[in-house]
């Protein structure tokens, strides 16, 4: 464990959740620590040296700075570390962030919040690379090449502009002593705008992952970077994160279990083709910093991956991402130029004439490439190799040092159709270099004092060496033959001989102290409905856990020592305190972990608001509750368990949603109600219910549907199906409205149009029907269905029109209005059939219904027009041709019976002048009658009609 770990704290904040919701508010958060590094990570080099390699920026971010803005010099510090990235990342799309410089809090005893950046919002969608997974907008707009939120900013960023941070904004990447660095802080925040952020959780006992899709379901969407993180080191992966069940206690044992990884190809291939990278993931869960972050210990400080550890030090530059830390970009979606990272020459080494040496460097794309020698003012010297291959990955070529050239400085360039590296000045000489420094133990950390030695290679030579941060020279002091470390130490030394070159300077940096794990409070910090339940645990089951509260805010506890209260609690399970409202409306808990021998922990603090809840609630059909409703905060669903209340605003209206089936049943979202039943006209699967002072309850409810629903055409009373017909379900969830996912839309659904036969059974995206919805008074929500205005069906090999007639009943169905084309419909049993009546034109299922006679069916106006009467589905039915031709096209067929009322046979047709005269008989149980009409087929008015009995 490195003193980074000793010092960083679990940074809490104020959220709006109860103790069981998955906390989406994953915004990670970069600690500074009271410890100088005095180390330095250059920027890389097609950055560093853009001017001699010929680069210009390949991307374009832009900043907004909220009022108050940062200082001058921290602007220039900002633009110089988004400069960086402008080189680094290659997009058309501008990224955009917003820049807060608010007072995050200080501590002078532990560790304390430097900055913390996330993404805006988070964009899923089909066409991304992985379905089912959330990227970061930035990412998004990158990947599919437009922009997606408009003038929404990208990513939001906040400084600590706490006066009791020293900051440095200098960009010359010189550490100063007890001061941190500001570009190395923004270049790290940017990354986690650009991908290094996701949704795992822990609280309680539980582990959470996920962000909600619709529906909201307990499998919920990971971010990209989520899908990456890897339970072994071995390369490819079998087992990960994602794969554990969302709110598990296997889960949160795989978050804290110090054994995660990043498993990219490209990130595996940075890393050196043997491991994969490993991730911070402690025994303590540290929301903000856990899994978000570089393993600490694995990449310390001076590492050329330490950018995006979980804290950075003071005096500690670091200018680059690190060929890992831009590979997981990367992996994740973004383009990223080549760029090659020298591992030797390095800077200072002193090369001899004439000897053997191998050229290292990493390159993120690899092919074709050549090397040039130049001199310190950048002259073509030679050229090293003229074209060689390079993998992706560490590369190495062999070389003599010339011989011909003189001795001084020199830089080797690597370059195909354009530079992409280079590295920093290294001497050529006829001399030779003393041996660097090894020190023993090698640095780490330590649980006591420990005797550091120093030898070196070179005989007689002599190691000189500093502490303060500065470089060591011949006037420094002679490492003595053992030196004893107590404290954070950074040792810096150099070998110096008569006849040869100093030394390459080798840095060291000692933790001494292990420190006892930190103890665990839950739930975090936030506002709570109705009581807190307390627990405090330890990750270290030998740990003593000592604790103070109040219930005062004007009065918060004093942090707790060796004499506070003892928390009694058993390792792994803990013992909780009930804290009910309203007796504790505030409650501020401070705990400390001690073991002897062990550095105690850092004070750990939370603060709880207890006040009156409302429960969401999901009930299946026998009322039973289950799974997780969820409420809209911000930019992400919540979920909430069914026992736990939360705390949303009354008087104000608040986006809910509910899953859409529940699993392994036949149950799917029917409506939702609350307490006070005034929601109860809500049945889409999301939606805005009004929060009032005495709701204490909102519920969705479930029910059962049913398979064997068949909607169907029956082509002129027949029998014959064919053709389409329409459905609307209130219930269906198929409209995207982002950035909340799929819902349903009620009874503004669109009518869908379906082949007849139609089942909307369990295996169609509608999953089956309910029974009796809307029954008896057509109250909403129901179903309804419908017949095309007009369409045309082929019938014994022919193509024929067909119109809407009329709905009728094979079977447990009712409708709202038997002759509208479209109506409203109850199902009132499981195998109920609707069946939509057509009309074709000149079509008849009476095989007599055409024939004359000895009345007149068919006639000429003396316009032209022909005019036809007959009978079909027990109706007398008239239609025109719209031409002289009496082949062409005919109006649609109209039921004249329906005109008189009454069912109708045996019609005849007469004509004067352009006027039609019917004449048919009525049918009645009682008696029959003659029915007569006179119609304007051009004005479609009936002049006059009689019946005579």
């Amino acid at each position: 464990m490195t003193m980074k770990n000793q010092i960083l704290f679990l940074a809490l904040f104020t959220l709006f959740y109860i103790s069981s919701a998955v906390s989406q508010d994953n915004t990670p958060v970069l600690e500074g620590t009271h410890n100088n590094a005095y180390t330095t990570v250059e920027p890389p080099s097609i950055f560093k040296y853009r001017t001699l390699l010929g680069k210009t920026a390949t991307s374009d971010f832009q900043i907004n700075y909220e009022n108050p803005a940062p200082p001058y010099q921290a602007q220039i510090a900002i633009e110089y570390a988004v400069k960086i990235w402008e080189f680094l990342i290659n997009s058309n799309q501008i990224i955009k962030i917003n820049i807060k410089w608010e007072d995050l809090g200080y501590s002078s005893t532990s560790g304390y919040t430097l900055a913390k950046c996330g993404t805006d919002t988070f964009y899923n969608s089909p066409s991304l690379p992985e379905s089912n997974v959330q990227y970061p907008i930035a990412l998004a707009e990158h990947l599919l090449g437009q922009n997606l939120n408009g003038s929404s900013f990208d990513i939001v960023m906040y400084i600590n502009s706490n006066d009791s941070i020293d900051w440095y904004f200098g960009t010359e990447g010189i550490p100063q002593e007890d001061k941190n660095d500001m570009v190395s802080v923004i270049l790290h925040e940017i990354a986690h705008g650009l991908g290094y952020i996701g949704f795992f959780g822990v609280s309680g006992s539980y582990g959470y992952r996920g962000i909600s899709g619709i529906p909201v379901d307990t499998n919920s969407h990971p971010s990209i970077y989520d899908t990456y993180g890897a339970l072994a080191n071995y390369y490819p992966a079998l087992d990960f994160l994602i794969n554990y069940p969302n709110h598990s206690t296997e889960l949160k044992g795989k978050l804290t279990g110090n054994s995660v990884y990043f498993s990219g190809d490209n990130s595996w291939i940075q890393y050196g083709r043997n491991i994969l990278p490993k991730l911070y993931a402690p025994a303590s869960w540290k929301s903000g910093s856990s899994i978000f972050h570089l393993d600490d210990e694995t990449f310390p400080q001076g590492n050329s991956n330490s950018l995006m550890t979980p804290s950075i030090d003071q005096a500690e530059v670091i200018h680059s991402p690190g060929e890992v830390g831009l590979a997981i970009l990367q992996d994740i979606g973004w383009s990223i130029n080549r760029l090659a990272t020298f591992l030797h020459p390095e800077p200072g080494v002193a090369l001899q004439k004439g000897a053997i040496d191998t050229i290292k460097w990493t390159d993120n794309e690899g092919g074709s490439f050549s090397l040039v020698l130049l001199d310190s003012i950048d002259n073509f010297i030679m050229t090293v190799c003229t074209l060689g291959t390079a993998d992706v990955g560490l590369n190495e070529y062999i070389w003599t040092v010339p011989t011909n050239v003189t001795n001084g400085k020199y830089r080797i360039k690597v370059q195909f159709g354009g530079a992409f590296g280079i590295t920093n000045l290294f001497t050529i000489t006829n001399q030779q270099q003393v041996a660097t420094p090894v020190f023993t133990p090698p640095p780490g950390t330590y649980p006591d004092t420990v005797s550091i030695t120093a030898s070196c290679p070179t005989p007689g030579a002599t190691i000189r060496y500093t502490t303060n941060g500065t470089e060591p020279n011949s006037n420094s002091p002679v490492f003595p033959p053992s030196l004893l470390i107590s404290t954070f130490t950074t040792i810096k030394a150099k070998a110096f001989k008569d006849g040869m070159l100093p030394s390459l300077t080798t840095v060291a940096i000692y933790s001494i102290g292990i420190e006892v794990a930190a103890p665990e409070i839950s739930p975090v910090s936030g506002s709570y409905a109705g009581e807190v339940y307390l627990e405090i645990t330890c990750p270290d089951p030998a740990a003593v856990i000592r604790y103070n509260w109040s219930y005062d805010p004007n009065n918060p506890p004093a942090d707790p020592d060796e004499n506070s209260t003892r928390w009694d609690w058993n390792p792994g399970t803990g013992n909780g305190i009930h804290f009910l409202y309203p007796t504790f409306h505030n409650l501020i808990v401070k705990a400390k972990t001690y073991r002897p021998g062990y550095v105690p922990s850092p004070v750990i603090s939370t603060t709880y608001q207890i006040v009156h809840g409302v429960n969401i609630k999901q009930f299946d059909a026998s009322g039973t509750p289950f799974g997780q409703a969820a409420f809209w905060n911000t930019s992400q669903w919540n979920y909430v368990d069914p026992d736990s209340a939360i705390v949303l605003e009354t008087n104000k209206n608040h986006f809910l949603s509910t899953q859409d089936f529940k699993p392994g049943t036949n149950q799917k979202f029917n409506f939702w109600d609350d307490n006070l039943l005034i929601t109860n006209d809500s049945y889409r699967n999301w939606d805005t219910i009004t929060i009032k002072s005495s709701t204490t309850e909102v519920s969705s409810h479930f029910n059962i549907t049913v398979d064997g629903v068949v909607i169907k055409n029956n082509l002129e009373s027949t029998g014959i199906n064919g053709g389409s017909i329409e459905f609307m379900d209130p219930w269906l969830v198929d409209f995207n409205e982002p950035p909340y996912g799929y819902r349903s839309r009620g009874m503004d659904a669109p009518f869908f149009p379906k082949t007849s036969p139609f089942n909307p059974n369990y295996s169609s995206s509608y999953k089956g029907v309910f029974l009796n919805q809307g029954s008896p008074n057509w109250t909403p929500p129901y179903y309804k269905v419908g017949m095309l205005e007009e369409q045309p069906i082929t019938v014994n090999g022919k193509e024929r029109k067909f119109y809407p007639y009329k709905w009728q009943n094979d079977g447990g169905v009712t409708f709202q209005v038997e002759y509208a084309r479209q109506t409203g419909v109850v199902f009132t049993s499981s195998n109920a059939t609707a069946t939509a009546v057509l009309k074709g034109q000149l079509m008849s299922n009476d095989q007599n219904g055409i024939s004359s006679g000895s009345q007149r069916k068919l006639v000429r106006t003396d316009n032209g027009i022909y005019h036809c009467v007959y009978e079909s589905m027990g109706e007398v039915w008239y239609t025109h041709s719209l031409t002289t031709n009496y082949n062409g096209q005919w109006r649609q067929d109209i039921c004249i019976s329906n005109t008189i009322g009454n069912m109708s046979k045996n019609p005849s047709i007469d004509f004067e002048g352009n006027k039609i005269k019917t004449v048919s008989v009525i049918l009645s149980t009682v008696k029959y009658s003659l029915a007569a009409s006179t119609f304007l087929p051009v004005e479609k008015l009936y002049v006059d009609s009689w019946n005579k009995n």
